[in-house]
């Protein structure tokens, strides 16, 4: 049975930004065979030979990519993206370290210390977790 919610942590050796690991799962993820397909292990993150090579020589491209502009701005536009980032991410109540200022083709990550997590769940599953009013 498939979760409707996953949590990966941004981890690859040979990139140390966290952040531009979980946008590069993000912009990657194509449904079901994703794990496998990025050779992703728990506690261990992105274990392909193959896959930490592409990020490697991605997060080198990245470096280049309009250095003078603000990170978080940096990456979005990058990777045509929006981030909003949680500082908690529990049932009945989700807490925004950061927002992004256009919710289309955003991406969820939970931030937690030093360490990121890209939360794969569609939108709706992520609301649904809340009661409806009414």
């Amino acid at each position: 049975m498939t979760r409707m919610t996953e949590i990966l942590k941004g981890k690859c050796v040979g990139c140390p930004d966290g952040l531009f690991i979980c946008m590069w799962m993000a912009k990657c993820d194509a449904g079901d065979c994703f794990r496998s397909h990025i050779g992703y292990k728990q506690r261990k993150g992105i274990t392909s030979q193959k896959m930490m090579e592409k990020i490697g020589n991605d997060y080198k491209k990245y470096l280049k990519f309009e250095p003078e502009m603000e990170e978080i701005d940096r990456l979005q536009k990058y990777f045509e993206r929006s981030i909003a980032i949680l500082s908690n991410f529990q049932p009945n109540r989700l807490t925004f370290h950061r927002k992004p200022k256009i919710w289309t083709n955003t991406v969820f990550l939970k931030q937690k210390g030093k360490d990121y997590f890209y939360i794969r769940s569609k939108l709706d599953s992520l609301f649904s977790m809340f009661p409806a009013k009414g």
